[in-house]
């Protein structure tokens, strides 16, 4: 035999582990499963969490839904007792200014007042709801351009 022969046979053989080093492999394998079995359960955690605010996402959702949805019928409710009082109202007003005047005239007069302040609020309904579709930093500036609230340099 050559003396590489005898060298690659010493390399071959395989060396005894000590107790510190069979120590050390198994600390280290224990530290990776360990490593290992939290990130598998750090991602089921996060996966879990995520379906949580999902799920509570919805029943949110679905609990302000059907509160609107009461909130709507109630109002559109109210507001039919309301526009039944306001007709109501502008009849009686009808039948008293026709004493004092043709029935005719009263009903022109009534309808043409009720038509001018419906007008009036359309037109403040309308701009109040452009003012609330702008963007935003469209409503921080006024109409020179300047932000609200900051002094003008003259």
């Amino acid at each position: 035999m050559s003396g590489d022969d005898a060298n690659i046979r010493q390399l071959s053989v395989v060396q005894p582990l000590t107790d510190q080093e069979a120590q050390r492999r198994a600390d280290e394998q224990s530290l990776k499963a360990i490593v290992a079995d939290m990130w598998q359960h750090g991602e089921a955690l996060v996966k879990a969490e995520a379906q949580l605010a999902i799920e509570l996402g919805r029943t949110e959702l679905d609990r302000h839904v059907a509160e609107s949805k009461v909130a709507f019928r109630r109002t559109a409710i109210m507001s039919g007792f309301f526009y039944a009082g306001y007709l109501t109202l502008l009849a009686s007003l009808v039948l008293g200014l026709s004493k004092v005047m043709p029935a005719w005239l009263a009903a022109l007069a009534v309808g043409v007042v009720s038509a001018v302040i419906g007008y009036i609020m359309l037109r403040a309904s309308l701009q109040a709801a452009k003012e609330a579709v702008k963007p935003s930093s469209a409503r921080q500036h006024n109409d020179s351009g300047t932000p609200r609230g900051a002094a003008r340099a003259h």
